[in-house]
């Protein structure tokens, strides 16, 4: 995906430090940076997704944070519309990072051509959650496309409900309508993977959700209720949110609902490590130790040697 710019992306699990790394090279090539991430682009929604720092925000442009209203939608094919109207506009490359598997997949690769929803279809597997459950579902979309399912952040319903409703209109799974060879070099994009020891990633998962309790997450999500959203709105389906459902309905401990997001960021972290397994392209650098001058030094020199390619 792309013209002659070379974009750069910043893949890896969450907490591995991509945010950091993103803003310290953007202040270095003076790109402008866009967040890939599904939920921070919703509005109200700063503590639970991790938001940028307001010092990043105000000391660089940013993209895609903050611009939808928790009730919209959004998705891999949205966010690859803005993305194109991001990139005509802009004169340099830019800088991408984080986001879910299927977004950097969509980024590097496109889509091929996906069926449009069928509301008979999606209004039959509503009365299926309803009369079983969402993880009744899911089990079904890992036995006809565990290829997909493997790139969800947990019992996502958007999605699963997307990836049946392609599966029983065309009998294929969704995955196979992304049949560009993945391991392939993509050629207008520099990807950095900033690798982080699994028992160093673990710890940083449980310290952020820490961090975010002791920020004021409950509060924030207190205050979207309040304010009218809920959480079946489109905002709400993503790890740090989705749990405290059972917490507002009192059936569920503070305790229990900290412990259910941290075991939730763990398990997706772990999904994403193995599917970034099967992209043999990533430039790799060992940030277990911290960001130090000579690593951004040497992505720098990789880029640059990329660019003459």
């Amino acid at each position: 995906m792309g013209d002659s710019k070379k974009n750069i992306l910043i893949v890896g699990p969450t907490a591995s430090g991509k945010s950091e790394l993103a803003h310290l090279l953007g202040k270095k090539l003076g790109f402008s940076i866009i967040s890939a991430d599904s939920r921070q682009c919703y509005q109200y929604l700063n503590i639970g997704t991790a938001k940028p720092l307001n010092s990043y925000l105000t000391e660089l442009d940013y993209k895609n944070i903050s611009i939808l209203n928790p009730k919209e939608p959004e998705n891999a094919k949205l966010f690859l519309n803005r993305f194109v109207d991001w990139q005509s506009e802009s004169i340099k490359p830019l800088l991408v990072v984080g986001g879910s598997t299927l977004y950097q997949q969509a980024l590097l690769f496109g889509f091929d051509n996906i069926p449009e929803s069928s509301e008979s279809n999606l209004i039959q597997l509503e009365k299926e959650i309803n009369e079983n459950s969402i993880e009744f579902l899911f089990n079904r979309l890992k036995r006809v496309d565990p290829e997909y399912a493997l790139k969800m952040d947990g019992f996502n319903k958007q999605r699963i409900l997307r990836a049946l409703d392609v599966y029983l209109q065309t009998g294929k799974p969704f995955s196979s309508f992304h049949t560009t060879n993945v391991t392939s070099q993509p050629i207008d994009w520099f990807v950095i993977y900033p690798v982080v020891p699994k028992d160093v990633l673990k710890e940083r998962i449980d310290s952020r959700v820490d961090k975010m309790i002791a920020n004021g997450l409950l509060n924030e999500i207190t205050s979207l209720i309040e304010n009218g959203y809920s959480f079946t709105d489109p905002a709400f389906n993503s790890i740090g949110y989705k749990e405290w459902e059972a917490f507002f309905n009192q059936t569920q401990s503070l305790q229990e609902t900290i412990q259910k997001i941290k075991t939730n960021s763990w398990q997706y972290a772990k999904r994403q490590l193995t599917w970034l397994k099967r992209w043999g392209f990533l430039h790799t650098y060992d940030i277990g130790q911290g960001i130090k001058d000579e690593i951004l030094q040497k992505i720098l020199e990789d880029y640059s040697a990329f660019l003459s390619e």
